[in-house]
């Protein structure tokens, strides 16, 4: 699990907790660093958001995200949606 506070980063594990030096950042705004943390994964990742911004920010930001997936509402009406299709039909 990856914590947050001010400008630092810690990833805890069971029995450790180390800084990560490549996700220190001074971003105010949550919308922003959660981008910064998908980034780092590397990987497939979901944001859970229902914010539009922080949609806008995905798909801007598409090419440096690997697989990533945003997830917006909330039980029945919860969908998974993959970033790169919606970044894909608003290219053409």
């Amino acid at each position: 699990m990856y914590v947050t506070t001010e400008y630092q980063c810690w990833r805890l594990e069971t029995a450790t907790c180390e800084p990560v030096p490549e996700l220190e950042c001074d971003h105010e705004e949550a919308d922003t660093r959660m981008l910064l943390h998908a980034r780092h994964a590397g990987g497939t990742c979901v944001i859970h958001s229902d914010d539009t911004d922080v949609f806008v920010l995905m798909l801007a930001h598409n090419r440096n995200l690997g697989k990533c997936y945003v997830k917006k509402g909330r039980g029945a009406n919860t969908r998974i949606i993959e970033l790169s299709m919606v970044f894909n039909s608003l290219e053409k």
